[in-house]
This record gives C-alpha cells, sequence and structure tokens, in this order.
C-alpha cells in the first residue's frame, strides 16, 4: 500500500514507506484502465506490487499488477465461499466462452454451459458459442490457478447454487397450514 506524492509525464511517484520512492513507469499505466489513470491525484492511496529493485535502490513498482493481484483473491475468495459472479462473455474457442473476470480472462467449458450444447460439428458449435459474445452470464468459480493463470467458471454449477437459494427462501417463507399453487415435476 502507497501514497501517490508526484505525476508528471505518465510516472507515478508513490511512497511506500521504504527509504526509497517507488515508481509506476508509463508501461504500466497502459494496461490500466484511462479511467483508473485519470482519478489518480497526489494523496491517493493505491495498492501496488513491487517489480524490481534497481542498483541504485529506485524501486519499481506495477499498479496493473496489483489490480490482477486483488481479481485472483477475488477468484480465490468465491472459489471458498461458493458465491455466484456475473461477468461479460468477450470472446470464444472451439471449447467454450472466454469471459471477463476483472482484469482477469476466465474460461467456462462448453459443458460448463446451460443450456448444455448438443452439437457436433465444431463450426455450429463456435458459432453458437459467438452468440453469447456480450451478454453476460452468471457463473460460479470452479477452479483458480495462479501458477498456471488459469481461472473456470460454470454457468451450470452458478444455476444450481441460485436454486438452492431460491428453495432456501421460499422454504423460510412457508407457514404450516399455508395454501400455495405449484407444479408437480418428476425428478
Amino acid at each position: 500500500k502507497g501514497v501517490i506524492t508526484a505525476l508528471w509525464d505518465d510516472n507515478i511517484i508513490v511512497d511506500i514507506g521504504s527509504k526509497q520512492d517507488a515508481f509506476i513507469p508509463p508501461r504500466d499505466l497502459e494496461a490500466v484502465s484511462p479511467e483508473l489513470v485519470e482519478s489518480l491525484h497526489v494523496g491517493s492511496e493505491i495498492h501496488v506490487l513491487v517489480r524490481r529493485i534497481l542498483e541504485d535502490g529506485s524501486i519499481i513498482v506495477s499498479l496493473a499488477d496489483a489490480l490482477q493481484e486483488s481479481d485472483w483473491l477475488r477468484a480465490t475468495e468465491l472459489l471458498e465461499s461458493g458465491d455466484v459472479v456475473d461477468c461479460p462473455v468477450v470472446d470464444v474457442n472451439r471449447g467454450g466462452v472466454l469471459v471477463l473476470f476483472g482484469r482477469l480472462t476466465g474460461f467456462v467449458p462448453a459443458s460448463s454451459l446451460y443450456p448444455p450444447l448438443h452439437i457436433r460439428k465444431e463450426e455450429d458449435r463456435v458459432e453458437r458459442f459467438r452468440q453469447l459474445i456480450g451478454q453476460t452470464l452468471t457463473l460460479k468459480v470452479v477452479e483458480v490457478n495462479r501458477r498456471r493463470h488459469r481461472l473456470i467458471l460454470s454457468q451450470r454449477e452458478a444455476r444450481a447454487v441460485l436454486q438452492q437459494r431460491r428453495l432456501e427462501t421460499l422454504m423460510t417463507t412457508l407457514h404450516i397450514g399455508e395454501h400455495v399453487r405449484g407444479r408437480v415435476h418428476t425428478l
């Protein structure tokens, strides 16, 4: 955690509590949204990740890597809690769809989409995936492997979580002797 002490020519100097100030190079700022860069000012408290310490003692830090690190932590928290998250579909490949999870790209395998696709021809399956680009899917994190840069999510498992929540809510609102209307389904 540090405090911005100076801004000039796309360089940002950050006090991280060491003897030497740290700086964020301009190239690092290119990996961050322009809106975030515009919002930075002297006195802003930000999280950075130390990338390198030079021979002269200068410290190079990364704002983009720190933001990505926070996304990995959030993904891990969601994996542990079992909560769901909404992510936009940004691309496809032959095995499924790619979604944005903060600054990370996650993968939703075809077998984890809902409704399941039973399309054998790869071209037809990829075309069906392309129709999802731009849509937001409710997903559950099912695998986080930072070392391999792997984030896997599931729409089917997210639906199961949401159905369970709806059932729990319904069960808390029902009262003995109450008449309700419903539909019988086979299991």
